[in-house]
């Protein structure tokens, strides 16, 4: 009798103890004191019981992460079009004003950078029922020849401002594409806004633009720091910011992330090119036809 109520002191222990280990780890998680998984050990109905506190644990943590990455994108996304416009306004306290075609190229990318700004705003103002699933495109058919220049323009100015040496090649009469123009914006200032910031000065910015039958083309390389071959996958990753020795720490990481995903949402890709030479280079290419974005070409 005494052996039998000592097992049965054990196993009511034995069992006890990881139920209530359980038991603390769901309130610990109801008020935000706990993030840690539980062991799955001991009979199955505990693994079971463990193992679904684990999966909340780990949902809890992608639920965070999400979070404090749609946040950073936020800042980052609202910082470059601020830096856009003030380096415009600079140009114009410069002189810009007076040469008529400058000018015009410069308001239109400023008024363009608040219209994205505004975007940005809305966004924001809707997060509470977005989630971070599918990007949404509102695609509308542009003309890259009349569209691209206001947009590279601001990021002229910047380049100038630091004393780079701007070069810039369009193809005439690219035909019309089908995407989300300030999202497409985006994609290239971050690409110009990268080049611009680790570029030093005296150093110079290629950008070109062209079209064949298949894909809109956009390339922008620098003279700058470059990218070593080790880093080449990982500056697309969230919050990667490339070795510290090499590179100028501003910035959060995220705007080649960000472009990546606006261009693959488009069913395009953005890549660095091999610069052998060094500096950088990326290459933007979007599809004139993609799941995405095919739609019959409005007559003119």
């Amino acid at each position: 009798l005494v052996i039998s109520m000592v097992i049965g002191t054990w196993l009511a222990i034995s069992i006890s103890r990881p139920v209530q280990k359980v038991t603390d780890a769901i309130y610990s998680i109801a008020t935000g004191k706990r993030r840690e998984r539980l062991d799955e050990i001991g009979p199955d109905e505990l693994r079971s019981q463990a193992r679904a506190v684990n999966y909340l644990v780990d949902q809890l943590r992608s639920l965070e992460q999400s979070r404090r990455q749609l946040l950073a994108n936020l800042v980052h996304e609202l910082g470059r079009p601020l830096g856009a416009l003030r380096s415009a306004i600079h140009a114009l306290g410069s002189g810009a004003a007076e040469d008529p075609k400058l000018l015009k190229d410069l308001t239109d990318g400023m008024d363009a950078e608040t219209h994205r700004l505004q975007h940005l705003l809305e966004e924001l103002a809707n997060l509470y029922d977005k989630t971070l699933g599918d990007l949404e495109l509102n695609l509308q058919w542009v003309s890259p020849t009349e569209w691209l220049p206001g947009v590279v323009r601001p990021w002229q100015a910047a380049a100038e401002e630091k004393k780079l040496r701007w070069e810039e090649d369009f193809q005439a009469d690219m035909q019309p594409i089908r995407v989300d123009a300030d999202r497409v914006a985006q994609i290239i200032g971050n690409m110009l806004s990268n080049a611009v910031k680790y570029t030093p000065a005296g150093g110079i910015i290629k950008v070109n633009a062209s079209a064949d039958d298949k894909n809109f083309i956009v390339r922008v390389s620098d003279s700058g720091v470059g990218v070593q071959a080790e880093e080449k996958e990982k500056i697309f990753q969230p919050f990667y910011r490339g070795d510290p020795s090499r590179r100028i720490k501003q910035g959060m990481g995220l705007g080649l992330t960000i472009a990546r995903d606006l261009a693959l949402a488009h069913g395009g890709k953005l890549e660095l090119e091999e610069r052998p030479g060094g500096g950088s280079a990326f290459l933007l290419t979007l599809p004139y036809e993609s799941e995405t974005t095919t739609q019959a070409k409005p007559e003119a």
